[in-house]
């Protein structure tokens, strides 16, 4: 059976949730832990049969913590001609390491920096929770234009797991792209594709969704995520 690994991590003295890792043992689960300043607390729940898992190996990589500065720094424009120094083929290839990453830890979307590439891009798309289900390759995002109209909504964050903030954004954002086959893009997102798009952009800015609210709030959440974690570790409901 594949586990999935519960993690925390020190910073300035105060103690913070990190990323899950999955694993089928606990003593590989440390060594991965170990090899990104994390210590395991607990199993979060069984996973998924070994049977279950396709044989075709995909590549997927790790979350970095949000302690590490390259989550904060603003990517320069991605230059194809970059790819093959991380033995990425193309942009294909790219978008489909990081879309076989976003579902694995099973996100909205994830930006390239958040498993420490160095690219200004990110995909998003491909769950329930985006209106069109549509999966989009976003190289080089722009954003032209946003809605004066703004609304508020719970938003996660798989740097930041169990942490979850009332963010207010735009409505809707007029964007402006290249994908993964370099071919132009320019649309209109709205709901929940808008919002995912403007969170992903501001990873490519250097900063997080933590930096929307106050300290106050920040300290609140993050009390709850820590019960949060508490409780799955001890088997116990989320409350």
């Amino acid at each position: 059976m594949l586990l999935i690994f519960l993690t925390e991590y020190e910073d300035e003295g105060t103690t913070f949730c990190g990323p899950c890792i999955i694993s089928e043992s606990w003593s590989h689960a440390e060594k991965e832990a170990t090899r990104f300043n994390l210590k395991i607390v607990g199993t979060l729940v069984d996973a998924f049969p070994s049977s279950m898992i396709e044989k075709e190996e995909k590549r997927v990589l790790p979350l970095i913590p949000p302690s590490d500065p390259r989550l904060l720094m603003q990517v320069a424009p991605f230059i194809d001609d970059t790819l093959k120094e991380f033995d990425f083929k193309d942009r294909l290839d790219l978008s489909k390491v990081m879309y076989d990453t976003m579902v694995k830890y099973g996100g909205l979307g994830l930006s390239a920096n958040q498993v420490g590439l160095p690219y200004r891009m990110f995909v998003m798309g491909g769950h329930p929770q985006i209106e069109d289900g549509k999966v989009r390759s976003v190289f080089n995002p722009l954003i032209n234009d946003v809605s004066k109209e703004t609304v508020q909504f719970k938003e996660g964050c798989l740097s930041y797991p169990f942490l979850f903030l009332n963010i207010t954004r735009p409505k809707w954002c007029h964007v402006k792209y290249t994908d993964e086959h370099g071919k132009d893009v320019e649309e209109i997102l709205h709901g929940m594709s808008a919002r995912v798009f403007q969170h992903e952009n501001e990873h490519m800015n250097g900063y997080v969704f933590t930096d929307l609210v106050s300290k106050f709030k920040l300290e609140r959440a993050e009390k709850a995520r820590m019960k949060m974690i508490k409780d799955f570790a001890k088997g116990g409901a989320i409350r």
